[in-house]
């Protein structure tokens, strides 16, 4: 018996999925960035959490740019393209030193004559909103099938958007093993503890560490949800087979969620009112 899961249609999902995946990877739920950044870790990204030293998702961002790097194709463009990703894999010194040096190289490149493409665009950045969202949405799909591959059978839902964050977040192996096997039970308050608690390698008992981390996993199980009720009002209140599966879960870990609340409750409580 797995989890029951609240289904959505196909745009819902899709749009829950932009709407967290913006949120975690820039802040922001309204808004994609068009331009390009310096994330936590110090790599150059764009977008919604595109990261320019991936292959896969700098590909994205150059095939929306008409940036040939196939030197077959357009030798003049693959030498600007070779440009680009020096400077995208090069240490920098701040954002406004990232975007002076990638958008020398595209006006260097909108003025040769030899480049055989016709968009030459002069700044390193996304047009527009749709432009973003649609270079999100080619490098997310990339994730479904990893997600049925580790839990099979998940439809478009709540549940589905949270495997598919973990997935783009950290790779398929932060589905880990508890995670599954308490989807594949049934067991929600489980899985919801192994989302919120123990999918954070950061963290370790004793030790503040990892809030960037405390508060995605934050968000991802409020997304997943406790209870198999989306959006539950002000009079909710859970059965009574689902309240006892919740204590028996706090009671199982309730050294490692009191040491993660103590330790990062307050940070998490800052990191939400900025």
């Amino acid at each position: 018996m797995t989890i029951n899961t609240q289904n959505l249609t196909l745009s819902e999902y899709q749009s829950l999925r932009f709407e967290v995946l913006n949120q975690l990877e820039t802040s922001n739920n309204i808004d994609p960035i068009l331009n390009p950044i310096i994330d936590s870790a110090g790599i150059p990204t764009i977008g919604v959490g595109l990261n320019l030293r991936d292959v896969d998702s700098r590909n994205i961002v150059f095939r929306a740019f008409d940036i040939e790097q196939n030197p077959a194709i357009d030798p003049a463009d693959a030498v600007f393209a070779a440009e680009l990703i020096s400077v995208i894999n090069s240490p920098q010194s701040s954002v406004s030193q990232l975007r002076a040096d990638l958008d020398d190289v595209l006006i260097r490149r909108a003025n040769n004559p030899n480049v055989l493409a016709t968009n030459r665009r002069t700044t390193f950045s996304f047009t527009s909103r749709t432009e973003s969202i649609d270079a999100f949405s080619q490098r997310v799909a990339i994730f479904e099938p990893d997600v049925d591959g580790a839990i099979s059978g998940v439809s478009n839902s709540l549940e589905r958007t949270t495997l598919v964050s973990f997935a783009f977040n950290g790779g398929i192996g932060l589905i880990g093993p508890g995670l599954t096997a308490a989807f594949n039970s049934g067991d929600r308050a489980e899985a919801y503890y192994e989302i919120r608690y123990n999918t954070n390698f950061e963290f370790n008992i004793g030790a503040i560490s990892g809030p960037g981390i405390a508060r995605r996993r934050y968000i991802e199980a409020a997304t997943f949800g406790l209870y198999d009720v989306s959006n539950p009002g002000p009079n909710f209140r859970p059965s009574e087979t689902d309240a006892l599966k919740v204590f028996r879960t706090f009671n199982k870990h309730e050294e490692r969620i009191s040491a993660y609340e103590a330790g990062l409750g307050g940070i998490i409580s800052g990191l939400y009112r900025t």
